[in-house]
């Protein structure tokens, strides 16, 4: 059929496909593995010698499948195996948390994606597979019949097929050795032009090992020097670390050249198909055919002379030679064929064509070379052998429409840094349907655990099942370089609403991170008591609190390290024991009936009002000048910001202060209005002045003190942690402009009253939805099955509950957290979001910490015992400024003592309740709600938010 490139081996082993390897005949070693992998390919170049090319090829594509077949069939004593025991280990925490014996954990990573799909039955399935992996259900087939459903691939890919030769010192080589080893590769195209000539059998040729230079060794040098230099901090020496960078560009360079000289003619192989100028090819393939029906060339030859002249100006007149070598069979031919190819007036310039794109199967030996860039205009991505491309086909190909797979990719969700040795514990008995980006050193690089030859990557896992593809770094890659590729792609790939593109975004700005909001990190100091004390002793006990910015104002002055400072504990009186007994009696006031002594209720409501209002004195004492850390970033009037930032600098100068110092008194000078002594001219007054979002990250210990109403006019929030913030804001980044997660909350979804004993307020809220927000869904006086509340979670945009508690009580933990949820939650019950300890562990829980896990933006509630009318007049108001209605009136015209009733009536001439009438940002909204004395103190202290900045509305941005 074709030449016959060498001499035959002396030594042959015999072997037959039929007998190929199957998940019943798994091999039980890396040896034995890597015995038969080398027995295939010793088997291919035999072959391949013969001149029986296909049978050749069959015995390549068995050896590149040989990682997928002892990857996820080779569990012959699963008990054995690290991966089982940690996925057992994985079964009983999840069932443990199904009982209700275990908490949620705080989340930390990969451990997620499993919770999002291990539901019960799946644990049950999994204990009675304990001996049968469920992975043996995937039928595994021959390479005869892959390369058979090749046919059934688009018409529009190119398909090529890179295996390594065979080298007899691999078998029992370290893998180093085995990758480094000098050889020559097979270069097969399974899927390629004109096909039909060949039967549609594959194209191989084979190129021999380089004789001047060891090219995979030289790959080993450069991968290793890439890693050293990636692994230098550039801080300790940035000049050696450029040139170092500089120096790897060019190793790089230098590769891809050789690389390219190595290919020769057959760079054409990288080619895709055109996506126009279809006519000048058929008239390329009429002088080919022509040509060829003169000199008799078989169907190989013909379907090579196609795509070299296809592809023409490529090559120059070495290669041409080497290629005019490779397809004939006699030196006259060789001459003719050569002589042909010289004619470059006959073969255009393709070179900027379009072309569609072309899929490449990488043998784990050859995967480290750069093979896109060869052609680097070329649309290519890799598979890791045929048997997983076609997987992938099957599963997907209804959704194929001219070469490529039709996606409409609407929800993201992203996971930073994580940990690729929890991937294992990712494999399921169902598949994903995700696309799925690795921005991560070495992320979809093939790596051997030991000694062994077989490699294993996040890849393989990821389209083991089914996810389509799996884009990463098959090496080391920088910081910045990284969030500048990856902001790219995504930016590029997907349409946004953003009012500008990213593309013209500033990027010493986006290096820098730049973002509106100042973190604040409050913690209690340690106290030597509290190590086997009661949980009410731990609180109560007396101890200093560390401030800390960690996201604030010329922070660049200090390369963005925090800035900390440590407050000593009260001397004259324990505020922890004052806020303590406040909060006691706040419970015991609340919960006595109004009706037995009205005189008494009223009167301890004031005194309570003047408990908290001492305690927040106190602590605005307490925290003096540092009260400034508690200020958001000036909105506007930053030229006068710039001026003092230039007069503290000036001084800072002269009297060499260090960088601490000048951030300090930058942001002391710039709020000095907020300090006691003699006013100074030099600083004005911004008190009024509008801000952005203040996020407090709140230790469990401080979290019962009123924060927010030390500087009741800041838009503030809290989060329970900095790892949940970060959570929370990698999920949503994409949405956050000028300071705000810009959210559309459209549909809306209320339970009113599920335990049916409080009519009154049941009445109220009611008649509000029904007039304010009508095609929000209601339900009322019913108690949701723990499906029907997951389904409400699931479905809605916001979530708002109006009932005893926050609705936990109404859902397994498994239903809440079995996947991600976006919705705003709203919880109008008494101590709905407030921090408490179960017995007598100092660990402290709340059902802002659940909805937080599963990833909810925002999460609304009481941190103590709420009254019922005013709480209904606090959801009223909270929910009428925050969404727009088709309402004739404005709700907060409505007549306060109708709605008590349970009616919404106007009377003339009627005043608003509140001046703000609409306010997309619902931390603005609480701000006003802080700053009016319509509202006893104690509630607009104990209603808080924990979470993400939220500006909601129909396209409307936050700085309008």
């Amino acid at each position: 059929m074709s030449r016959m490139p060498r001499k035959p081996p002396k030594e042959t082993i015999p072997i037959k496909l039929s007998a190929a390897y199957s998940p019943g005949k798994a091999k039980n070693t890396v040896k034995d593995d890597a015995s038969f992998r080398g027995t295939l390919l010793h088997r291919a170049n035999e072959l391949y010698g013969r001149g029986k090319v296909p049978e050749s090829v069959e015995c390549q594509i068995e050896a590149l499948c040989m990682g997928f077949r002892t990857k996820f069939f080779s569990c012959s004593d699963r008990s054995d195996s690290l991966d089982y025991d940690m996925n057992m280990k994985f079964i009983d925490d999840l069932e443990a948390l199904n009982a209700g014996q275990r908490d949620p954990p705080e989340f930390t990573g990969p451990e997620f994606d499993v919770l999002n799909e291990a539901l019960s039955e799946v644990v049950e399935e999994f204990r009675k597979s304990t001996k049968t992996s469920p992975l043996d259900a995937v039928e595994y087939e021959s390479a005869g019949k892959l390369i058979e459903k090749c046919r059934e691939l688009p018409e529009e890919w190119t398909v090529l097929h890179l295996c390594k030769d065979f080298n007899a010192n691999s078998v029992n080589s370290l893998q180093s050795e085995v990758i480094s080893s000098n050889g020559g590769i097979y270069l097969t195209l399974l899927k390629y032009e004109r096909s039909e000539l060949n039967h549609h059998e594959p194209i191989c040729v084979f190129l021999p090992a380089l004789k001047e230079v060891n090219i995979f060794e030289m790959m080993q040098d450069v991968a290793k020097r890439h890693e050293k230099y990636m692994t230098v901090n550039p801080g300790t020496d940035k000049t050696i670390y450029w040139a170092n960078l500089k120096l790897l560009n060019q190793d790089y360079f230098n590769l891809i050249q050789l690389l390219i000289n190595w290919l020769g003619p057959w760079i054409t192989f990288f080619l895709g198909r055109m996506k126009e100028e279809r006519d000048v090819h058929e008239k390329i393939f009429t002088i080919v055919d022509d040509f060829a029906k003169a000199e008799k060339l078989n169907p190989r030859q013909r379907i090579l002379l196609s795509l070299i002249c296809c592809n023409r100006d490529l090559l120059d007149r070495d290669s041409v030679e080497v290629a005019a070598k490779e397809i004939s069979q006699s030196t006259k031919e060789k001459r003719k064929i050569q002589d042909f190819l010289s004619n470059e007036k006959i073969f255009p310039d393709f070179t900027t064509s379009l072309r569609f794109p072309i899929l490449l199967i990488v043998d784990e030996l050859l995967d480290q070379f750069p093979w896109e860039m060869v052609l680097p205009e070329m649309e290519t991505a890799r598979v890791s052998s045929l048997h997983m491309l076609m997987r992938l086909y099957d599963k997907y190909k209804d959704q194929i429409v001219e070469g490529y797979l039709q996606l409409n990719l609407e929800k993201g969700i992203t996971l930073i840094n994580p940990q690729g040795d929890l991937l294992k514990m990712q494999r399921r008995m169902d598949t994903l349907n995700c696309v799925v980006l690795l921005f991560g050193c070495d992320s979809i690089r093939l790596k051997a655990e030991g000694f062994c030859s077989e490699m294993t990557g996040a890849h393989l896992y990821y389209h083991y099942v089914l996810c389509p593809l799996v884009i990463g770094a098959t090496n080391v890659i920088t910081d910045f370089p990284t969030d500048q590729l990856s902001a790219r792609i995504l930016s590029s790939w997907f349409k946004s609403t953003a009012s500008r593109h990213f593309a013209f975004a500033d990027e010493k700005s986006f290096k820098e991170g730049k973002i509106e909001w100042t973190v604040l990190h409050l913690c209690k100091d340690f106290n030597a008591n509290s190590v086997n004390s009661l949980q009410s002793e731990v609180i109560s006990s007396n101890g200093g609190i560390y401030l800390t910015l960690l996201k604030y104002e010329r922070s660049e002055l200090n390369h963005h390290e925090p800035i900390c400072v440590f407050l000593p504990a009260l001397k004259e009186e324990n505020i922890f024991e004052m806020m303590q007994d406040v909060a006691k009696r706040h419970e015991k006031y609340m919960t006595v009936n109004p009706g037995t002594d009205k005189t008494i209720y009223w009167a301890n409501l004031k005194q309570l009002d003047q408990d908290y209002f001492n305690l927040i004195q106190l602590l605005i004492n307490w925290l003096g000048p540092w009260i400034t850390f508690f200020l958001g970033r000036m909105k506007e009037e930053r030229d006068v910001h710039e001026k003092i930032f230039t007069i503290v600098d000036d001084f800072a100068k002269a009297e060499k202060l260090n960088p601490r110092q000048r951030i300090l008194l930058s942001l002391i000078c710039c709020n000095r209005d907020l300090l006691d002594g003699d006013s100074v001219e030099i600083f004005p007054d911004f008190t009024t002045s509008l801000r952005f979002p203040i996020l407090l990250i709140v230790d469990e210990l401080l979290d019962q003190f009123p924060w927010e109403m030390v500087l009741p006019e800041m838009e503030t929030a809290r989060v329970s942690s900095l790892h949940m913030l970060m959570r929370l804001y990698d999920k949503y980044k994409d949405q956050i402009v000028e300071g705000y997660l810009q959210l559309n909350l459209e549909k809306g979804i209320t339970l009113i009253n599920p335990q049916g004993d409080l009519l009154k307020m049941q009445r109220r809220m009611v008649e509000f939805f029904t007039y304010w927000l009508p095609e929000w869904q209601q339900n009322v006086q019913k108690i949701p099955t723990s499906e029907e509340l997951r389904r409400m979670l699931e479905s809605s945009d916001i979530f708002v509950y109006c009932g005893h508690g926050n609705a936990l009580k109404y859902i397994k933990p498994m239903d809440l957290i079995k996947d991600t949820l976006n919705c705003v939650v709203l919880l109008f019950g008494c101590d709905s979001i407030r921090l408490k300890a179960e017995g007598f562990c100092s660990e402290m829980t709340g059902a802002h910490l659940y909805y937080h896990y599963v990833l909810c933006p925002l999460v609304i509630g009481a941190t103590n015992v709420i009254t019922d009318f005013p709480t209904d007049q606090l959801s009223a108001r909270i929910l009428s400024s925050w969404f727009k209605s088709t309402a004739s009136k404005h709700f907060a015209f409505a007549d306060e003592k109708s709605f008590k009733e349970g009616k919404i009536e106007f009377k003339k001439n009627s005043k608003p309740a509140w001046e703000n009438l609409h306010n997309p940002s619902i931390l603005g909204i609480f701000a006003d709600i802080r700053n009016s004395e319509k509202l006893a103190l104690f509630m607009r202290a104990s209603v808080i938010l924990r979470g993400l900045p939220i500006w909601q509305g129909n396209g409307e941005k936050s700085g309008e």
